[in-house]
């Protein structure tokens, strides 16, 4: 559905985080952070919502290094992490013993 959107031209910042968080439930962060790089190719810039639900996908698939990565990324987005952001960095981290 994404891809038909952004096809038309109509995909927004708010279709991009239901598709991450979809991501984020269904334990693909490599999808997640694809998604989160195709958005800056449509000059849409990803929010709190966007960030920490690829920080999530992470950690559900306990991939510690990138879900750091992107929560190191969020000074570059001018987004600060929130609880939920930092939460889920911590539990990528301690599900892999870091």
């Amino acid at each position: 559905m994404l891809d038909a959107l952004k096809g038309e031209g109509k995909a927004t910042l708010r279709t991009y985080n239901a598709s991450i968080q979809v991501c984020a439930r269904n334990r693909e962060p490599a999808k997640a952070l694809e998604l989160l790089l195709d958005m800056e190719e449509y000059n849409i810039y990803p929010d709190v919502v966007s960030l920490s639900s690829v920080v999530s996908a992470c950690a559900k698939a306990r991939m510690w290094r990138p879900a750091l990565e992107v929560l190191d990324s969020m000074a570059h987005f001018g987004v600060r992490p929130n609880v939920v952001t930092l939460n889920a960095a911590i539990s990528a981290c301690e599900k892999c013993g870091r």
